[in-house]
C-alpha cells in the first residue's frame, strides 16, 4: 500500500484518539481511583509512598482510602484468617502504570503538590500512560484490519468500536480500570498472532507469551486469550489445528515456560506479602464463579446490564462470525471457541452486571477480536445492492448515534449504572428527563443495606414464617436462656428459595427479651450461608432498657437480603448476648416483606 495512504489512514486514527483523550480530560472526576481503581492503585502508593509494598503495616491504607474517599469501606484489601492483609486484585495493572506514576512523582515534586500517589499530577501522568498505550494499540489494530479489510471500512470499523460501543464509556471515565489496557492487550495479541502464524518466527511466539502472561497478571480469567494463537490457523478445520500445534511444539514450549515464569511474579507476591503462594483474593462466599450454572442469559439480555442491550452493534459482530468463516477461515475456529469460552467464563461469575458501569465493561477487553467478524459481515453487505450499502450505511450511524445518546442517558442518571429493570428501561427509552416515579421503577438499593430503622414497606406484602422450634422440639416455646458460657441462640436457617422467589427481601425479626438485671449488650444476627460460608452478614443491637428482672421487652430488627448467589443458601438468624449478663430471650419471630415490583 502507497506510504501516503498509510499516512492518511495513521492521521484518522490519531484523530479518533485526539477526540477521546480531550473527552477523558475534560470528563475526568478529581480522584480517579476510587473504588476498584483504588485497588489495583494500591501496589504503586504502597510501594513507592509508604515504602510497604506488601503492606507488613497496613493501618494507613484505612487512613488513605478515608482521606481520598475512594470508598466506604476497605474492600479492595483482604484480611486473612491469620490477620495478614493482601491487596485483593493482581499486580499486572501497576506493572504497566509504574513508570507513569514515576513521572507524575516527578511532576508533583516540580509544581510543589503532595507526593501522596493521588494529586493531579500522578493522575494526569497515568491518565497520559494508558492513552499512549491506547494510541499504540489503535495503530496496531488498524493494520491488523487493513490486513482483511481495504481502509475505509478499517477507518470505519475503528470509528464504530469507540463511539458505537460502551469502549467510549471506558476510555474517558473508566481509564482507571483495567478493561482498555486488556483492549490494548487484544489489539497486540491480534498482530503477533496473524505475524507469528505467517513467519514462524520464535520471538513472535515470546511477544505472544508476554503479552498473554501480562493480561493475565491484570485479570485471571485473560489467560484464555492464548486460544486465539492457539487455534489459528492458516488454512481452517481442527487437522489444520493438529499439524500447525505439532510443527510449532518447540515454540509452544517456550511460550508455556515463559507464561509460567509470568505467573510467578502474582505468586511470588503473595508469598512474600503471606507465606503461601496462593491467595483467594476474593475471600467472600457471596461472589465467586458459578461454573454449574452461569448467567449467561441476563449477562447477555438483561435489561439491568446486559451486553446486547446496551450494545447492540455487537450483536451484529456475533451474526459476522458466519461471515468471518468465508473471509478469513483460518481464524473461524480460534474466535468463535475463545468468544465461547470469554462468555462463559465472564458470565459465571456472581456479580454478572460488574457493580456500576455503562453496558457490560468486561466485554470491552475483547471487541479488537470482534472486530473480524463484523468487518467481515460489513464486508459482505457492502458488496450487495446500492439499496443494501445506503441502509447499512444508516443502520451504523443510527447504532453510533443510539449508544452516545444512551451513554449521556448514563451520564445524567437516566439509565442507572446498577439496578435497572426492563420496566425502568422501557420509562426512560428516548428520554431526556426523568419521568416521575423513575427510583420506584428500578432494583432495590442495597447500599443503604446497614440501616437500622424501619424501611418503607408500602411497596411489600408481607408474610410471617412458621414459629421456630423450642428446646423440646416442634410446638415447644421457642425460650433460650443465654450466659457468658452460652451466649448464641440456636440459629434458624431457612433455604432462600423457600422464602421467597424475588430477588430481595426485607427480614423483619421480632424478639422478646427478659434480662436479669441491667441493660445487656445484645445483637440480632442475620447472615446468608453458602456452601457453608458465610455473606452479607449484619449484627443489629437490641436495646433493652432496665425494667427489673420480670419485664419482657418487644424489639425488631430490619435486615435486607444482598445479592443471593444461589437459590439454596440459607438465611440465618440468631440472638447473641455479648456481656456476662444473663438474659432469656424468645424467638426469632421472622416476618418477611417480599417487593411487589416490578
Amino acid at each position: 500500500m502507497p506510504t501516503t495512504v498509510l499516512g492518511r489512514s495513521s492521521v484518522a486514527v490519531f484523530v479518533v484518539w485526539s477526540a477521546l483523550l480531550i473527552l477523558a480530560l475534560q470528563l475526568r472526576s478529581r480522584q480517579a481511583f476510587k473504588w476498584d481503581a483504588f485497588g489495583y492503585h494500591l501496589y504503586l502508593t504502597a510501594a513507592f509512598v509508604h515504602d510497604d509494598p506488601f503492606l507488613k503495616d497496613g493501618s494507613w491504607v484505612d487512613a488513605e482510602r478515608e482521606r481520598v474517599k475512594a470508598s466506604g469501606t476497605l474492600y479492595q484489601v483482604t484480611r486473612l484468617e491469620n490477620g495478614v492483609q493482601v491487596i485483593k486484585y493482581p499486580l499486572g495493572l501497576s506493572l504497566l502504570w509504574a513508570p507513569w506514576h514515576l513521572v507524575g512523582h516527578g511532576l508533583a515534586l516540580l509544581t510543589g503538590h503532595p507526593t501522596d500517589g493521588y494529586s493531579p499530577p500522578y493522575q494526569l501522568a497515568i491518565l497520559t500512560g494508558v492513552f499512549v498505550y491506547l494510541l499504540c494499540a489503535l495503530l496496531v489494530l488498524f493494520r491488523v484490519l487493513r490486513m482483511y479489510f481495504q481502509v475505509p471500512l478499517a477507518i470505519a470499523l475503528l470509528v464504530l468500536v469507540f463511539f458505537g460501543t460502551n469502549l467510549l464509556d471506558q476510555a474517558i471515565s473508566g481509564w482507571a480500570m483495567p478493561h482498555v489496557m486488556l483492549f490494548c492487550g487484544y489489539c497486540l495479541l491480534l498482530d503477533r498472532t496473524i505475524v507469528w502464524k505467517k513467519h514462524d518466527r520464535q520471538i513472535d511466539a515470546v511477544r505472544i507469551a508476554i503479552i498473554v502472561g501480562l493480561m493475565a497478571l491484570i485479570r485471571p480469567t485473560e489467560i484464555l486469550a492464548i486460544l486465539i494463537p492457539l487455534l489459528w490457523v492458516n488454512t481452517s478445520g481442527m487437522a489444520a489445528v493438529r499439524k500447525d500445534l505439532q510443527e510449532r511444539r518447540q515454540h509452544w514450549n517456550r511460550v508455556f515456560l515463559i507464561l509460567a515464569m509470568m505467573g510467578c511474579i502474582q505468586f511470588a507476591y503473595w508469598w512474600i506479602a503471606t507465606g503461601q503462594p496462593l491467595v483467594d483474593t476474593y475471600a467472600n462466599a457471596g461472589e465467586g464463579l458459578d461454573l454449574a450454572s452461569p448467567h449467561t442469559l441476563p449477562f447477555l439480555f438483561s435489561f439491568r446490564k446486559g451486553w446486547l442491550i446496551y450494545t447492540p452493534l455487537m450483536a451484529f459482530a456475533l451474526v459476522g462470525l458466519l461471515a468471518l468463516r468465508r473471509r478469513i477461515p483460518g481464524s473461524f475456529l480460534a474466535i468463535s471457541l475463545f468468544l465461547i469460552a470469554y462468555v462463559y467464563i465472564t458470565s459465571s461469575w456472581t456479580c454478572w452486571w460488574y457493580a456500576d458501569s455503562f453496558g457490560s465493561r468486561p466485554m470491552v477487553a475483547v471487541y479488537p477480536v470482534l472486530l473480524l467478524p463484523l468487518g467481515s459481515l460489513l464486508q459482505l453487505l457492502w458488496e450487495r445492492r446500492t439499496i443494501v450499502r445506503i441502509g447499512l450505511v444508516l443502520l451504523m450511524m443510527a447504532l453510533v448515534a443510539f449508544n452516545i445518546f444512551q451513554l449521556w442517558q448514563y451520564t445524567v442518571g437516566l439509565i442507572h449504572p446498577s439496578r435497572m429493570t426492563a420496566v425502568s428501561y422501557s420509562a426512560v427509552f428516548g428520554e431526556t428527563r426523568a419521568p416521575e416515579g423513575l427510583s420506584h421503577l428500578l432494583l432495590v438499593d442495597r447500599s443503604d443495606s446497614t440501616a437500622t430503622e424501619a424501611p418503607d414497606l408500602a411497596r411489600y406484602s408481607s408474610k410471617r414464617l412458621p414459629l421456630p422450634n423450642g428446646p423440646d422440639g416442634p410446638g415447644d416455646e421457642p425460650e433460650w436462656s443465654l450466659s457468658k458460657d452460652d451466649p448464641y441462640s440456636p440459629a434458624v436457617r431457612i433455604p432462600y428459595r423457600d422464602i421467597t422467589k424475588a430477588d430481595h427481601v426485607r427480614v423483619e425479626t421480632e424478639w422478646q427479651i427478659q434480662a436479669e438485671h441491667g441493660t445487656p449488650l445484645l445483637s440480632s444476627v442475620a447472615v446468608m450461608v453458602h456452601g457453608g460460608k458465610e455473606y452479607g452478614y449484619s449484627a443489629q443491637d437490641l436495646i433493652v432498657d432496665e425494667g427489673g428482672s420480670g419485664t419482657w421487652h418487644v424489639r425488631s430488627t430490619f435486615y435486607l437480603t444482598p445479592e443471593i448467589r444461589d437459590l439454596d443458601d440459607e438465611l440465618s438468624v440468631y440472638c447473641w448476648l455479648r456481656d456476662t449478663t444473663r438474659v432469656t430471650v424468645r424467638g426469632p419471630f421472622i416476618t418477611v416483606h417480599e417487593p411487589r415490583w416490578p
